[in-house]
C-alpha cells in the first residue's frame, strides 16, 4: 500500500506540475479527535504510579471509539461496531555496559510498536496443548538451537517450534486485534477481556455523552519518556515543562525521597530529582564520548488507565519526541486535489 501510495502522489505531483498547478494534500480525519482510552499494564503495587522504568518491556493496549464528529445520539448499541483497539509494547531503552559500548550512552533506542498475538496449537493425538503468546516472544524461541545468535527478522505461519508440552511440531496462526468481540471460528483476540468489557463500555459511553471539548484541543496525552537525573546534575537546566502532564512529573521528580536502611530500621531522606524529555536528554548520552554520566533511570510516563480525547494523527509516528512510537496502523486516506 505504502509504494502504491507513494506512485499515485509522484503521478499526481507531475501532472499538477505540468498544468502549472498546486498539488494539495487533505488528511480531514486527522484533524478531527476521536475518543480513546489507553492502558499500561502493571504489575500490582505500581499500578497507582505516574510512570514506569522504561529500561523493562512494558505493555498496555489503546482503545478508540467515536470521531469527534459523529452526531448520533451516544449508546451502547453504537459503541459496539465503532470501537477498535490495538495491542502495543515498548521495546525498552539499553545503555551500554562499560565493555562493548561506553557507560552512560543509549545503544538500544526505544520504540512502541504494535504486536499481535500468536496461537500455537499442538495438532498430537492425546496432545492438543493450545496457548497464545506474544509474537516477540514466539520469535525468540523460534531461533535455531545450533545457531541462538541467528537473527530472525520476523514471525511467518510456518515457523513451526516443539510443542511445551510432548515436543512435537505444532502449527501457529496470526490472532488479529479486535476490542471486545470474537467473531464464531475466527482469528480474532480481543484485546479487553470480558470482565473488563463492561467497564470501559461504560466509561466510553459516559464521555462521549459529555462530548468532545470545545475548543478542539486534546484532552489527554500518550506515553513519553523521560530521563531521570539528580536535581542539580540535569544536564540542560534550561528547560521547562511544555504542559500541565510534565509539570506534575517535574514536582514528582522533586519531591523524591531516597529509602534508607539502617539495621532493620528504615528512613527516608530527601533526594531532589530532576527531568528531561527523552528528545532533549539523547544528545546528552551518545557514543563514543557520553556529555552526561549523570542519568540514574528513565521513566515511561504512563498512568494505568488514561481516557479521553486525541488527534489521530498523533498516534502515527512523531519525530519530534525524538524515539519511535506508533500506536496506529497507518491506513489514512489521503484525499487528491489536482
Amino acid at each position: 500500500m505504502e509504494g502504491i501510495m507513494g506512485d499515485v502522489l509522484d503521478t499526481a505531483l507531475q501532472i499538477a506540475k505540468a498544468e502549472g498547478r498546486e498539488l494539495n494534500l487533505s488528511a480531514e480525519e486527522d484533524r478531527r479527535l476521536v475518543l480513546a482510552m489507553v492502558r499500561t499494564h502493571r504489575k500490582a503495587h505500581l499500578r497507582g504510579q505516574m510512570t514506569i522504568s522504561a529500561r523493562e518491556r512494558v505493555s498496555g493496549d489503546i482503545i478508540l471509539g467515536p470521531y469527534s464528529n459523529r452526531r448520533e445520539t451516544p449508546s451502547e448499541e453504537g459503541l459496539d461496531p465503532i470501537m477498535q483497539a490495538h495491542r502495543w509494547v515498548l521495546n525498552p531503552i539499553h545503555m551500554g555496559d562499560g565493555h562493548r559500548r561506553p557507560l552512560y550512552t543509549i545503544v538500544g533506542p526505544p520504540t512502541i510498536t504494535l504486536m499481535n498475538r500468536v496461537e500455537t496449537r499442538c495438532d498430537a493425538v492425546g496432545c492438543g496443548n493450545t496457548e497464545r503468546e506474544w509474537k516477540d516472544v514466539v520469535i525468540m524461541r523460534s531461533r535455531d538451537e545450533q545457531n541462538p545468535t541467528e537473527r530472525v527478522n520476523g514471525w511467518s505461519p510456518d515457523m513451526h517450534t516443539p510443542c511445551k508440552k510432548c515436543g512435537k511440531p505444532v502449527s501457529q496462526r496470526k490472532l488479529w486485534c479486535t476490542a471486545i468481540r470474537s467473531r464464531p471460528d475466527s482469528q480474532d483476540d480481543p484485546v479487553v477481556l470480558a470482565k473488563d468489557a463492561p467497564d470501559i463500555v461504560h466509561t466510553f459511553l459516559e464521555a462521549w455523552k459529555k462530548g468532545p471539548p470545545k475548543d478542539g484541543q486534546p484532552t489527554m496525552g500518550l506515553p513519553r519518556i523521560w530521563a531521570v537525573y539528580r536535581k542539580d546534575d540535569v544536564p540542560d537546566q534550561s528547560w521547562q515543562p511544555p504542559d500541565a502532564q510534565a509539570a506534575a512529573l517535574v514536582a514528582k521528580a522533586d519531591a523524591f525521597q531516597k529509602r534508607i536502611e539502617n539495621g532493620g530500621a528504615v528512613s527516608y531522606q530527601s533526594y531532589p530529582l530532576g527531568i528531561l524529555p527523552y528528545a532533549i536528554a539523547k544528545q546528552f548520552h551518545q557514543a563514543p564520548e557520553p556529555q552526561s554520566k549523570e542519568i540514574l533511570e528513565w521513566w515511561l510516563e504512563s498512568d494505568p488507565v488514561c481516557v479521553g480525547w486525541i488527534r489521530r494523527s498523533d498516534l502515527f509516528p512523531n519525530e519530534n519526541i525524538g524515539w519511535r512510537r506508533r500506536l496506529w496502523h497507518d491506513n489514512r486516506q489521503v484525499k487528491l486535489f489536482v
